[in-house]
């Protein structure tokens, strides 16, 4: 009996991390470990990220393996050391190193999972966690793969690293956690660190025409989603070839009431808990209005 397939996909299943360490913890404890190298200090300080976890299943459950799963560390805990790669992101800013950790996750994935590319070529764009994460192991394996439970929970795991790191969109509705991934946003997570916003004039312009056409796909010049204005606002932008990540976006969003000083902008919560929003000093706004200044329309006239 030819058991090639059947190898193959046993190959896939071991080639997809495994990543039980949660991901709030990654980049903190790869500071730990990259700015001490005494074994008692780093899992004195280790163990201080999540005290009340076992010390034995934090450190040999969680912390090394995913790191070393994930290529920014090699070794045990007394004499490991820090990739060349994971040495980078330990000295980074914090804005820097979430992007090139983002960059990491998305090499470890195009080169032995293909979920982020998956995830891009459907057609339906409000495919549930759930059932994304099924359609793409039965993609790879097929249905009735005796790993199949194995692979789902190391999906599972890789894809919330994919969530928190803003490579792939979780947003909630009836369906449950909603998975998506913007090209653009995984074109610029890809380049690493982050490249310098365009001068104020290109994004006042981009702003009004992201406004405009967001505007004419709803039919309505009132209150926009934040979500739209910013993929729209990211598609202006990319073709000037400015290729920004939605948090630089979210910094021209932000600035919108001073870029563009001729209209009035208006930002508005959502009306209950939700994500794709816009974090604002007074609010998580939802929705964003963009309108012409009384003196600017007056002067038109």
């Amino acid at each position: 009996m030819n058991k090639g397939p059947v190898r193959a996909s046993g190959e896939f299943v071991r080639h997809v991390p495994v990543l039980k360490m949660p991901t709030e913890l990654a980049l903190p404890a790869l500071r730990v470990l990259s700015q001490h190298r005494v074994p008692n200090i780093r899992r004195e300080l280790l163990l201080a990220l999540r005290p009340e976890v076992p010390p034995r299943t934090l450190l040999n459950a969680y912390v090394l393996p995913s790191l070393t799963e994930l290529g920014l560390f090699d070794g045990t805990l007394r004499s490991g050391r820090v990739t060349r790669y994971g040495e980078e992101i330990a000295r980074a800013p914090e804005a820097d190193a979430h992007a090139l950790l983002a960059q990491r996750l998305i090499e470890i994935d195009s080169a032995s999972i293909g979920l982020i590319q998956w995830l891009s070529q459907q057609s339906r764009k409000d495919l549930s966690r759930r059932v994304a994460l099924r359609r793409f192991a039965e993609d790879k394996v097929g249905q009735l793969h005796p790993a199949m439970p194995a692979l789902l929970d190391r999906l599972g795991k890789w894809g919330a690293y994919l969530v928190a790191f803003g490579v792939v969109r979780e947003l909630s509705d009836d369906k449950g956690q909603v998975w998506s991934v913007s090209r653009r946003q995984v074109a610029a997570l890809s380049a690493g660190k982050k490249t310098h916003l365009p001068p104020k004039k290109i994004r006042g312009e981009a702003l009004l025409e992201a406004y405009a056409e967001a505007s004419r796909q709803l039919g309505t010049r009132l209150y926009i989603p934040v979500s739209l204005l910013r993929d729209e606002l990211g598609s202006v932008l990319r073709g000037s070839n400015h290729v920004l990540t939605d948090s630089q976006l979210d910094e021209i969003l932000k600035e919108a009431p001073d870029i563009l000083n001729d209209h009035v902008v208006s930002f508005s919560p959502f009306s209950g808990p939700a994500r794709g929003g816009l974090a604002l000093t007074s609010m998580y706004a939802g929705f964003v209005s963009v309108r012409p200044a009384a003196n600017t329309r007056k002067a038109a006239r």
